[in-house]
């Protein structure tokens, strides 16, 4: 990603900045601290106006398979916490009977793997 200087500046000790790359910054990170207001306001309620690393952490940072067949993408979520959670989500979800246009009008399925039996869910706070 560019820097947003203009190291081709009539006065190299003091380049200016590329037109709209500090906006363009600005406006993206907008973008993504409205997305993940948004996603808190679905999440239980500890976890409202929660810094973006313990979203990450809580939320968004867990192993996924995909599979593709001629009719469908099949996504198996494998949450380690909130399982009650993602799995009303994923019963809303597939509800709504998403076709994806660029896959050849594929549905989108969502699904819980089967929890391991020598894995119990476990709170990442706890971990050292």
């Amino acid at each position: 990603m560019p820097s947003g200087y203009n190291k081709q500046s009539s006065n190299p000790a003091r380049p200016t900045f590329r037109k709209n790359a500090i906006t363009l910054y600005a406006w993206l990170a907008g973008l993504a601290v409205n997305a993940l207001r948004s996603f808190t306001d679905v999440l239980p309620l500890q976890f409202k106006f929660a810094h973006p690393r313990t979203l990450r952490r809580w939320w968004l940072s867990f192993p996924v398979d995909l599979y593709l067949s001629d009719k469908a993408l099949f996504v198996i979520l494998r949450p380690r916490w909130h399982r009650d959670w993602w799995q009303e989500r994923i019963l809303h979800l597939n509800a709504q009977k998403i076709r994806i246009p660029w896959l050849a009008e594929r549905l989108l399925l969502f699904s819980l793997d089967s929890l391991p039996r020598a894995e119990s869910p476990s709170d990442p706070s706890e971990a050292s």
